[in-house]
């Protein structure tokens, strides 16, 4: 509780818990009522097993639990949680796109928002998810880091800037051969193609 507390005074909107709700689930019904349900989301790291069912992990997806995503995913709607951050293992870093299958299974199984992670390698993957798998929100990171690398090494050709890093092997994308760089813009133009309203700056790229 102290951690949330100190976090939002620090100036975060919200705070999204993992390892600890699941070996406590009672945190989220406390800091729901403390903080306010909007405060709280609860992250879900969710991955397949053979049975066809989603496992929940924790400790950043490397331990198991043999908690049932879907059934932990009602339960921390039912304790208090405003929003679910659902990402799937399987599809995470990958490019691919999103699990669609899993977002949607949570995303029509509870009342509150779903945000989708993992797997997002192009533009069109958000309508997507957002579309087919339910998703209330997206979460993203490799195709904007892609386009930012992109934009520096051009930037430092001209001496402008100096990168550092392994960005050379970043741009040989071994490993991200599915990702295609886009940045922001490029993703609210294609969901605005596709009929999703989104805010929009023109020029914002």
């Amino acid at each position: 509780m102290d951690d949330i507390r100190e976090v939002l005074r620090a100036g975060a909107d919200k705070v999204a818990i993992n390892t600890e709700a699941i070996k406590r689930p009672e945190l989220i019904k406390q800091a729901s009522i403390a903080f306010g349900s909007s405060t709280i989301v609860v992250s879900i790291e969710a991955i397949k097993r053979d049975n066809g069912k989603w496992e929940a992990l924790i400790e950043y997806g490397r331990e198991t639990t043999g908690v049932d995503a879907l059934e932990w995913a009602k339960q921390a709607a039912e304790l208090g949680a405003g929003e679910l951050m659902v990402t799937s293992i399987d599809q995470e870093g990958t490019g691919k796109g999103f699990d669609l299958e899993l977002t949607r299974a949570i995303s029509t199984s509870v009342s509150i928002p779903v945000i989708a992670g993992g797997g997002c390698g192009k533009p069109e993957d958000v309508p997507q998810v957002i579309t087919e798998g339910k998703a209330d929100a997206v979460s993203m990171a490799t195709t904007l880091h892609y386009k930012a690398i992109e934009t520096l090494a051009e930037k430092s050709n001209s001496h402008e800037y100096e990168l550092e890093g392994n960005t050379e092997f970043l741009k040989t994308g071994r490993g991200f051969a599915k990702v295609t760089p886009c940045s922001i813009y490029d993703i609210q133009k294609t969901m605005r193609q596709q009929g999703l309203p989104c805010r929009m700056e023109a020029n914002s790229e």
